[in-house]
């Protein structure tokens, strides 16, 4: 049901005209010249298109230099018709993809207008694009619905374009967001923006609309979408990594709709590589995904209706693999002589899961390995409502409505099982467009969504607790021993981010002769109610394993009681405004120049509950705005070109081909990124003296209380630079595309990208230096005084992290016969930046959490946590020549006919090189006085190069090794060890029995298999195996241990559809 929010923003909408969307949604533009016989141009014909399952017609004229042009067609199949009288009527159709710039050229026969001339439609071309500077390709639908997609979640397609990575360490967690997370030419993973129908769906943080359990569902309502990752043009803005614009599937005079089921379990898949290892049994599994969708006409040629439902549900078995306290050792037997386990640890000890074998990495005896089997249940459920309304020849009208609903119950392999947490997410998204023709060369859109995304995650209801509780009133808190992972209760739990988007806008396509221009505003309103608790159940970090069995903690960190208010509302508002202008300065040279201003308000907290400390040296926290509006003069130029060589020569035509056989573009842009939620919005919940968290060193475990209550320290505070600087990316390429024999199309290009003003988040709080700036060297004392004594650490954000991209790409494109397509994409690339995330280690599980020294990025600079210098993805579709009208067995009948024709075989190829990860270590050994910003090691005496990848599950040596001295930081370099790689090859092979003589009828039984290969695909350690010292005299065993797999095993689904 529509809220009260939504119903406001729709009256809103009816009464403005004017207002601008800088979001294209699902259309396309429809260009060409017409010729007469002799290659004269032709004025003044008329054009008309018209919609072949919708009906709706466009009408143009072809101007003094021959070119007509159709702007903002909505997408699909068009017949076009080009007359004059002296000329035959000439008749041809088109298909039109979401965001394509279609030539469509004419070549007239002299005669009378009451003949026609029909020119056969061509299969859909794989042309090369002559008149922009965008690089970027499209997801077609055929890809959409034929390539093997693991969970159904379609944002996967986006991983076939070249310069597009996963961050493969990223922690799902529900603050960086639970669905696929993708950098685009290393552009950070919360630079993208998600567009359905050309209107927002990202969150909060933004992030994908994904489910609880990560899916982003709907795939049966998607028609296709475009992936732009380079110097797109001005009207898209709020991202500066890749634009991912979303076209859904519309009713049309005839009914069409699906029907089907899709089946995995744990009988049809391979035990993974830890299952086989440790002996265990494989993970039980079960998924069914079903659903239908239907569409058609309400009113022929009139009125149109798409409906679709996708439904989910899952039983995930979870094979889990970690290090864990040897029987020995949790006996007291590594015990300094004549001490014993203190009576008051016993309890919480027994949260610890027992060994089920040993340590094959450690032979001191002190660890053992854990390997158990759990169950983690999602559902989801899917909606999607599509009408479609052709108000005149001139206005055309749209609204669609999407709901998903989602549950899971989190297994979380980064700490000990037994502590899971349940999440939701409850999404609306909702889009009217209504397309206005005020003449043949002025067409205007206006646009409103509403978009509604609730996250939240609680600690399963099952995980009480109470009895071991650190704070009164609270379940047992978080307890981090060096080396191992962490248990008890999420210490960043509960969490919910409740967002109302409402966004308004309007594009103006004006032509005028050579000039195709566009213009026009967005406006974005955000009012985000949020919860996200910090450690208010407290959190004990604990050198070793003995101090744990003792009773002695490294620290406490806890909120002092009464002072724990996480609770926060703001609203924030996004104005952009832009203006482009292609023009063709000559028939092959196409120039794109463009300006786009956006700004940003600065956000205002409703319930007054805003405090901050804008420099790390003021003594008080400040009420009053967070920081200065920097976007006042976010003025953002795009310039690029596009040229078509037509060489006469027999030389350089052989080399270039002729007319549009070869494309030579370039572009560069300016692409800010707006100070929104994602960046501040977690920060605020963390501000004294609504919120004081305190660190207790030396605080004696479990009894910590007596201690916390008298709230005699200092607080630790979280906080953001009053003065940012705009965050903003420069992006640029070169490219070539070449045509070659009508069927093949190869790209080669240079890409790059430099990101300016990035944020990041360090404690600024340290000790003063014997040798500033460069804070390499601190006094060797016991008790660091930090430079502001009024607080404890001060988690900081500020914008001044930068990044470098570069790389070489080729991609290939071929469609070769009938029915065979294939796409290839290869990446040489190498990404460096002083940090990859604001978030640090919250998102990335080899990233650094903070800066390691706040005052010196130069320390920090490396490469990029999603760095992945060789990358090669390919996929095909092939419809195999086997029965009527085919290459082979033509002329079969009956029963054979029916299982001899409609095979099709699909495939996705991945192979990519490893991420990057660093050993760390997270005392305070260089005595800054912070254990926030981690630390790395020195390499011993006469090592220059670090053993890697020792083993399967050993990624490198740990004894090379050595802690720098006190007071001192350490000389290894960041993210300086490659990780291992990723293969797969995932298949499909589909049978369709056809109903009826033209194939629109059937039913059709698939078979994909996923990593069919059973290739294991290793992952980096996690974090706790990343850490090379405990403390600053006991090693950890188990660094450089590998104890999970990226990828699972091979797994097949099948599936049945029925299609009509």
């Amino acid at each position: 049901m529509l809220d009260r929010a939504l119903i406001v923003g729709v009256l809103a909408c009816s009464m403005l005209a004017t207002c601008q969307l800088t979001m294209a949604q699902g259309v396309a533009n429809l260009s060409g010249v017409i010729k007469d016989p002799n290659g004269a141009v032709v004025a003044g014909v008329g054009v008309n298109a018209r919609n072949i399952a919708t009906g709706q017609t466009r009408d143009a004229e072809s101007d003094v230099q021959g070119r007509y042009t159709f702007p903002n067609l909505t997408i699909g199949r068009y017949e076009v018709i080009a007359s004059h009288a002296g000329f035959k009527k000439t008749m041809t159709t088109v298909d039109l993809t979401v965001g394509q710039e279609a030539e469509l050229n004419f070549a007239l026969e002299p005669g009378g207008v009451s003949e026609t001339v029909i020119v056969e439609a061509q299969p859909q071309q794989l042309a090369i694009d002559t008149e922009t500077s965008t690089y970027g390709q499209l997801v077609s639908r055929r890809q959409v619905e034929n390539l093997p997609i693991n969970g159904r979640d379609y944002t996967q397609l986006v991983l076939l374009q070249p310069g597009v990575t996963q961050a493969r360490s990223d922690t799902q967690d529900i603050l960086t967001g639970k669905g696929p997370k993708v950098s685009v030419h290393g552009a950070r993973t919360t630079a993208n923006s998600y567009m359905l129908d050309g209107t927002d769906i990202i969150d909060a943080l933004g992030r994908t609309a994904s489910g609880a359990n990560g899916v982003v569902s709907g795939i049966e309502s998607v028609q296709e979408f475009t992936v732009l990752t380079n110097t797109y043009s001005a009207e898209y803005g709020r991202a500066s990594g890749g634009v991912f614009n979303i076209a859904t599937r519309s009713g049309g005079n005839d009914l069409h709709g699906t029907a089907f089921e899709y089946l995995r379990n744990s009988a049809l898949d391979a035990a993974n590589f830890f299952e086989n290892a440790n002996g265990q049994k494989k993970a039980p599994f079960k998924r069914n995904q079903f659903g239908f969708s239907l569409g058609g006409p309400i009113k022929k040629n009139k009125l149109f209706i798409f409906g679709a439902y996708e439904g989910f549900r899952e039983s995930l078995g979870i094979t889990d693999v970690q290090v864990v306290p040897s029987l020995a050792a949790r006996n007291g037997a590594f015990l300094p002589s004549g001490v014993t386990i203190k009576p008051a640890v016993i309890p919480y000890l027994a949260l610890i899961p027992a060994p089920t074998g040993p340590n094959p990495s450690d032979t001191t005896g002190q660890t053992a390995i854990f390997a158990g089997q759990f169950k983690q249940p999602a559902r989801l459920n899917t909606y999607n409502v599509r009408g479609d309304y052709n108000l005149s020849k001139h206005d055309t009208l749209f609204a669609r409505y999407t709901q998903n609903d989602s549950r899971i119950t989190f297994i979380n392999t980064e700490i000990f099982p037994g502590f899971q947490n349940s999440g939701t997410n409850f999404q609306k998204f909702f889009t009217i467009s209504e397309t206005r023709v005020f003449s043949r060369a002025v067409v205007n859109s206006l646009r409103y969504a509403f978009n509604r995304t609730t996250p939240s995650e609680a600690p399963a209801p099952d995980n009480g607790f109470t009895n071991l509780a650190f704070i009164p009133g609270q379940i047992v808190g978080d307890i981090n021993i060096t080396g191992f992972k962490r248990f008890g209760s999420d210490r960043n739990t509960p969490r919910s981010f409740f967002q109302n988007l409402n966004q308004l806008a309007d594009d103006l396509s004006i032509v005028r002769g050579v000039h195709s221009m566009k213009t026009g505003a967005n406006f974005e309103h955000f009012d985000i109610r949020g919860n996200s608790a910090s450690r208010n159940r407290g959190e004990f970090t604990i050198n070793t394993f003995s101090d744990f069995l003792q009773g002695k903690s490294r620290n406490f960190v806890g909120l002092i009681p009464g002072h724990d208010n996480t609770v926060r509302h703001h609203v924030q508002s996004l104005i952009g405004l832009y203006f482009q202008d292609d023009w063709k300065a000559r028939p092959n040279l196409t120039f794109n120049l463009g300006l786009r201003y956006e700004f940003i308000t600065v956000p205002n907290e409703l319930n007054g509950i805003n405090t901050n400390v804008g420099d790390p040296t003021d003594k008080t926290v400040t009420t009053g705005p967070l920081f200065r509006n920097p976007s006042k003069k976010n003025f953002a130029p795009r310039i690029g070109f596009a040229y078509s060589p037509d060489f006469k020569s027999a030389a350089l035509k052989n080399l270039f081909g002729g007319p549009g056989k070869t494309s030579i573009r370039g572009g560069f842009g300016v692409y800010f990124e707006p100070l929104l939620y994602a960046v501040y919005g977690n920060m605020t919940f963390k501000q004294a003296p609504f919120f004081e968290q305190v660190t207790i060193n030396n605080a004696p475990f479990p009894n910590v209380f007596p201690l916390l209550a008298s709230g005699t320290f200092s607080p630790d505070t979280f906080a953001i630079t009053r003065t940012p600087s705009p965050t903003y990316v420069m992006q640029y390429n070169f490219n070539i595309q070449r045509e070659f024999a009508s069927n093949v199309v190869v790209t080669a290009a240079y890409v790059g990208a430099r990101g300016v003003h990035l944020w990041r988040e360090a404690d600024f709080n340290i000790a003063n230096s014997l040798n500033p700036p460069l804070d390499t060297l601190f006094p060797p004392v016991a008790t660091p005084v930090r430079r502001n004594p009024n607080f404890g650490s001060i988690r900081f954000k500020v914008s001044d992290s930068n990044s470098f991209y570069n790389a070489l790409q080729l991609s290939v494109r071929t469609r070769l016969g009938r029915g065979f397509t294939s796409q290839l994409s290869y990446t040489f690339a190498k990404s460096i930046d002083d940090g990859s995330s604001s978030l640090g280690r919250n998102e990335f599980a080899n990233g650094q959490a903070r800066s390691e020294d706040p005052f010196n990025m130069k320390l920090s600079r490396g490469l990029s946590d999603f760095d992945v210098r060789h990358r090669l993805s390919a996929n095909f579709s092939y419809d195999l020549p086997f029965g009527p009208g085919r290459k082979y067995l033509t002329t079969v009948e009956g029963i054979a006919k029916a299982f001899v024709a409609g095979w099709q075989l699909n495939g996705i190829v991945t192979a990519e090189s490893g991420i990057p990860v660093s050993p760390i270590f997270t005392f305070d050994q260089d005595r800054d006085g912070s254990t926030d910003n981690e630390q790395r090691p020195n390499l011993a005496a006469g090592i220059s190069r670090i053993p890697t990848h020792i083993s399967k599950t050993q990624l490198f040596d740990p004894s090379v090794f050595v802690l720098p001295a006190i007071g001192s930081r350490g000389s290894l370099g960041r993210n300086v060890i490659e990780g291992p790689g990723l293969v797969t090859f995932d298949p499909s092979l589909t049978k369709s029995f056809f109903l009826n003589a033209d194939g629109t009828r059937s039913i059709q039984f698939r078979t994909e298999i996923f990593n069919a290969l059973n290739h294991p695909n290793f992952a980096i350690p996690d974090v706790t195996n990343l850490t090379i010292f405990n403390s600053a005299t006991s090693r950890n065993t188990s660094a450089g241990q590998i104890t999970r797999t990226s990828t699972p095993g091979r797994q097949i689904q099948f599936s049945l559809r029925l299609l009509f």
